[in-house]
């Protein structure tokens, strides 16, 4: 019985897929539409666990895989040269790492608690959003925190920006900033090291472009090199918060990463889409 709902699901997803494929205008959407035919396809001949044809895993929680799609049509991620002082030194790793951020919807007061686990299901970060209320004004801050619960970043909004704007702060020392690009023919959000406290920062340039409506964009740095890339994870089960998966290459300051995400996230919640 198992099985055989495991095929009904399987064929459901292939015949959306293909009227989807057969619709669209769009010629990349199509061309992405007919791989997922195909990976369902292969998923419900080859597969053999029946609980991963049902993709099945425990409510409110994302499956962390690599995107194929976005690994075939956007070039593989690259490593770079680690900056002098990155914004959380026991994240840059020497090989590739996959995270899945997932906002603490149900335990939060602010809406923007997040937390931040590796591939095992080990918490590795998380972010803690308030806001500082100033009478007119209303600041958005967001700390991020070690496994241990200490406090080691802030990134807060400027009161006073021709666009979306960031300054990130580590030890109360100010690192550098996220910015939103104010003249673009497409958003563009970039996190830049203060120069005083990196001399080789310029390389080290984040910059996302993609689609942030869909929540899935890429990262490259100073060098133009594809470091990182963000998308909405995967949902299976029960979920009321947005999950996401963030993969990063050897060598990149994942934390920043995650900022640049929770900030594109916070920008878009508003409705700046």
């Amino acid at each position: 019985r198992e099985a055989g709902m495991a095929k009904v699901n399987y064929l459901l997803a292939l015949l959306v897929s293909l009227v989807g494929a057969a619709t669209c205008t769009s010629p990349a959407m199509r061309m992405q539409l007919v791989g997922v035919s195909c990976a369902c396809t292969l998923g419900a001949a080859t597969c053999t666990s029946p609980a991963m044809r049902q993709g099945r895993m425990r409510p409110g929680h994302a499956r962390v895989a690599m995107n194929l799609f976005a690994d075939l049509f956007d070039g593989k991620l690259e490593a770079m040269t680690p900056v002098a002082k990155p914004l959380y030194a026991p994240l840059v790793l020497a090989s590739a790492v996959v995270y899945q951020l997932q906002e603490k919807a149900l335990f939060s007061l602010s809406g923007e608690d997040f937390r931040v686990r590796d591939a095992s299901g080990q918490e590795v970060l998380s972010i803690a959003g308030f806001n500082v209320n100033l009478g007119v004004l209303v600041i958005d801050k967001l700390g991020m925190r070690d496994p241990s619960g200490n406090q080691f970043a802030s990134i807060e909004r400027r009161i006073v920006a021709a666009s979306t704007s960031y300054d990130i702060y580590h030890d109360e020392k100010l690192l550098g900033k996220i910015e939103r690009k104010l003249f673009s023919f497409t958003p563009e959000y970039s996190f830049y090291y203060d120069a005083d406290a990196n001399a080789n920062g310029r390389a080290g340039t984040l910059t996302a472009a993609g689609s942030f409506t869909e929540r899935r964009y890429t990262v490259k740095n100073g060098d133009g090199k594809t470091v990182a890339r963000v998308d909405r994870a995967i949902m299976t089960g029960f979920a009321v918060a947005d999950q996401y998966q963030v993969v990063v290459s050897a060598g990149v300051d994942a934390a920043a990463v995650i900022a640049l995400a929770l900030v594109i996230d916070e920008d878009h919640d508003e409705g700046n889409d």
